[in-house]
């Protein structure tokens, strides 16, 4: 009696183990397939700018997730031995733990960005003009839209306006041609909450 109630304790055992390896597979699959759904639909190029001013981020996001991008900001120096000063940063990253909300709307957390330069290193270059030669200086600095950046809300073309944050929406208006009359997103985006900057792809 004994041997027997081992054995059906013993198969129960392997039984739960199965049923726990299937569920988090299961749970893992899901994940893989709100993300695939996602980047299968955003993937392309992404700015964020003002449509004032000499700067922009630029991000070229890929259909796994995984994307590179170069921040840069002129401005013209007076007194310096350097006519311009130039702040830039070339740099690459990851959105992960995507989450499908609705049909427009997917949540996603942005890893830490990798940067190919150490930020705050400086550099004067002197060039040449037809003119005369004159002296730019380079600052390598952090990307500016993504510096403490963690939670994306990604808002898919067509999604409702009325249901996004003007916060998000107000980014648009100088650079994809959004006027405030639109029903519908017109293009893809993506919305740092955090700082409450927005993205938008650049057809």
């Amino acid at each position: 009696m004994k041997k027997i109630t081992a054995i059906i304790i013993a198969i129960a055992i392997c039984v739960s183990f199965c049923a726990c390896g299937e569920s988090k597979e299961s749970v893992s699959s899901g994940k893989n397939s709100a993300a695939k759904a996602l980047f299968s639909k955003v993937a392309g190029n992404y700015s964020f700018l003002s449509g004032a001013g000499g700067w922009s981020t630029d991000i070229e996001l890929n259909d796994d997730g995984t994307f590179t991008g170069t921040y840069h900001d002129t401005d013209i120096v007076n007194g310096e031995e350097y006519a311009e000063q130039i702040a830039y940063s070339r740099f690459s990253g990851k959105f992960k733990k995507v989450k499908k909300l609705d049909k427009y709307i997917y949540s996603a957390e942005l890893e830490p960005l990798n940067y190919e330069t150490e930020t705050g290193s400086e550099e004067i270059v002197e060039n040449a003009t037809d003119d005369e030669p004159y002296k730019q200086k380079y600052v390598c600095t952090t990307a500016y839209g993504l510096e403490k950046c963690e939670t994306v809300y990604f808002y898919l073309k067509g999604a409702p306006m009325s249901g996004l944050p003007e916060e998000f929406i107000s980014w648009g208006y100088g650079t994809v041609g959004i006027t405030g009359d639109e029903t519908k997103l017109p293009v893809n985006g993506f919305y740092n909450v955090e700082e409450q900057y927005g993205f938008f792809e650049m057809e």
